[in-house]
């Protein structure tokens, strides 16, 4: 079964402020995790987050970052927020 993206209106925003370039690419990256969110591949380089409760992945696409928690109940991959890498995840 396949997984729903929901986004926050956090990285709606974000996402409408980054290039033409770059937002075609995290779209097309999450769209990868409707399959599985927890396989990193091709278009799909996900980790694990140590650390964070709930458990939160990182999702890397070049020199950005997309954080993400999914849910298992609700078949759910829920997107939290975006960065660029050098922000760091000190937050999470």
């Amino acid at each position: 079964m396949a997984y729903q993206i929901l986004i926050s209106t956090t990285f709606q925003k974000q996402l409408e402020r980054l290039d033409d370039q770059l937002e075609k690419r995290v779209k097309e990256s999450l769209e990868e995790l409707e399959e599985d969110p927890y396989e990193p591949r091709s278009g799909a380089d996900i980790k694990k987050l140590s650390g964070t409760d709930p458990t939160k992945y990182g999702l890397r696409i070049g020199d950005y970052r997309v954080i993400l928690t999914v849910d298992e109940s609700d078949k759910a991959v829920k997107v939290i927020d975006g960065l660029k890498r050098g922000k760091g995840y000190r937050k999470y």
